[in-house]
């Protein structure tokens, strides 16, 4: 069961209207966690007199089985609205099915939203859940974007670079914080035109580096640096 389309959650903040939204968006996916519920207890009736379904237990899963799992419980929510809060963030997802964790990311300076948010999951299939129902539901004048993380990585904007950077000093300044895939660092006439664009393997790592690297100084420069989103992926 899907949510309703993506237009009829427009709204303001500032009216009794947005709040109500919410709560008609969260209701909704309640209901549709029900119903998967239901779904599921059927499956298991059906499957609960063969003998081989013992094997299936999570009792019985291994170690590297059971690291697949944590990694498809986590998703990453990006155009969010900036002045949705954390609690609004989790109520939404949680409604779902059961939330471990649920970060907003903010500026470390200002405390401002820097509008994306980390939802970490319980189970692997209430986040796919979540990712099919809640992707593309539009709150105030933003649409809701949740990508799969198995998505080739997590790309990051650098910006503010000096013309002298290049590939090699972005590798060692991000390496620290986890797998770096991929470094493109934007030139002209063979100078680094001020910005580039790098590619992480996990969303924390890249959420670490981020929050430790934004307004940090590279050579004379302060970094500005952010997931790319719709706006500084016209740089390309």
């Amino acid at each position: 069961m899907l949510l309703a389309s993506a237009g009829d959650f427009e709204a303001n903040r500032g009216d009794k209207e947005y709040m109500a939204q919410l709560l008609a968006a969260q209701q909704q996916a309640a209901a549709a966690l029900g119903q998967q519920c239901q779904d599921q207890m059927k499956d298991s009736v059906a499957t609960s007199a063969s003998p081989s379904s013992s094997s299936d237990s999570g009792s019985n899963l291994k170690a590297s089985d059971k690291g697949i799992l944590e990694s498809k419980t986590n998703l990453i929510i990006n155009y969010l609205p900036q002045t949705m809060s954390q609690d609004e963030v989790r109520s939404l997802f949680a409604s779902m099915g059961p939330i471990e964790s649920c970060k907003l990311v903010r500026d470390k300076t200002t405390g401002q939203s820097l509008g994306y948010a980390f939802v970490n999951y319980c189970n692997p299939d209430d986040a796919s859940r979540a990712r099919q129902s809640l992707n593309g539901l539009r709150l105030q004048n933003k649409t809701i974007k949740v990508p799969n993380s198995a998505n080739g990585g997590f790309c990051i904007f650098v910006f503010n670079l000096c013309p002298e950077t290049d590939e090699p000093t972005l590798w060692r300044l991000f390496g620290p914080f986890g797998a770096v895939l991929h470094v493109n660092v934007m030139k002209e006439y063979n100078k680094c035109k001020g910005y580039a664009f790098v590619t992480m393997a996990n969303y924390e790592d890249a959420v670490n580096a981020i929050t430790n690297l934004n307004g940090t100084q590279l050579g004379n420069r302060t970094l500005q640096i952010s997931f790319k989103s719709a706006q500084n992926a016209m740089y390309r």
